[in-house]
């Protein structure tokens, strides 16, 4: 069996979560290529691969005169800390990534938990909105705008 026919056989045991958290631009051409007959075999496609300081940092870095940040939540996969990124943002609520408050290349291990962090003056309301309930509608429309992010 060929490195490619076992990486084909992989793939159908993934997730659509753990196939997508990977970054293409990773990947050889010929791995990259198995890759895309799996996503169109499940009708998904490659989320955007703007690095973390793109995605989840775009609104800008913390000025230092603003107060120090504190800890709001941490997550388990890059795919919940986007989306809890994008639910704060709607409300206005800033929001980085720990360790990534600087222009630059953020370096996060995808195996590793995510911090997120904000100005203290908005830790209740962080915290508050992402513990709340939302319907499963909001939920879908979060969900499409993280992906998009």
């Amino acid at each position: 069996m060929t490195n490619l026919d076992s990486l084909r056989k992989q793939l159908t045991h993934l997730t659509d979560d753990a196939i997508l958290e990977v970054n293409p631009d990773d990947l050889t051409e010929e791995a990259k290529a198995v890759y895309d007959e799996e996503l169109a075999s499940r009708n998904l496609t490659w989320p955007s691969t703007e690095t973390a300081d793109e995605s989840i940092v775009a609104a800008g870095f913390p000025d230092p005169a603003d107060g120090d940040l504190v800890h709001i939540a941490t997550f388990q996969t890059f795919a919940e800390a986007r989306f809890a990124v994008t639910l704060l943002r709607q409300e206005e609520i800033p929001v980085w990534i720990a360790g990534a408050t600087k222009p630059g290349m953020a370096m996060i291990d995808p195996n590793a938990p995510i911090d997120l962090v904000t100005h203290a003056e908005h830790l209740e309301a962080a915290q508050l909105l992402l513990s709340s309930e939302i319907s499963d509608e909001e939920l879908a429309r979060l969900a499409e705008e993280a992906g998009e992010a």
